[in-house]
């Protein structure tokens, strides 16, 4: 099970919190309100995933926002198909109760981690990337030498440093 606390925002109606803590996960409750989450977050604690459910009504999106900017913690829904939700919002959908099935919900926590993972590793390596290349470029351009051309003199004329006569090549004999 993961390795941080588990957020539990709602009513715990399905009795899943019992399930959830079965597996070794240790399991805080938030009210779905704005107020609840914040003070759930404002512990410091972080959490491995943060779970909603739709057993009765969706979960109101201002607190989903408010816990999307307060924890990197991915979204877990335990889904109701009785009840519409905008299932885009979360990260992981379960369709199935988990006091059913525990397991795939510790095998869907466990490959996101990964993909979170990976995702992170992937973005220092292209932050590096993108810093060599920025460096490289820096470098092209202090070591492309260009000549440095006045044209004020070239079109005015003056002395010897604009464009030269062309030779006359004709034969005055």
């Amino acid at each position: 099970m993961p390795a941080g606390a588990i957020l539990y925002v709602g009513d715990d109606i399905s009795r899943r919190i019992p399930v959830l803590e079965s597996t070794g996960a240790m399991v805080l409750r938030a009210q779905c309100s704005v107020a609840g989450v914040r003070k759930s977050c404002a512990t410091g604690r972080l959490f491995s995933i943060i779970t909603f459910h739709n057993d009765r009504f969706p979960p109101p999106l201002r607190v989903i926002s408010t816990v999307r900017k307060l924890s990197p913690a991915p979204l877990i829904l335990f889904r109701n198909p009785n009840v519409e939700c905008d299932e885009r919002l979360f990260d992981i959908i379960m369709p199935v109760a988990p006091y059913v099935c525990p397991k795939p919900l510790e095998m869907s926590i466990k490959e996101l981690r990964k993909t979170w993972e990976l995702s992170q590793s992937l973005r220092q390596e292209f932050a590096a990337l993108r810093e060599r290349s920025r460096m490289l470029r820096e470098a092209s351009r202090r070591n492309c030498i260009r000549p440095v051309i006045d044209y004020d003199v070239i079109f005015r004329g003056d002395g010897d440093q604009g464009l030269e006569e062309p030779e006359d090549d004709s034969d005055d004999s």
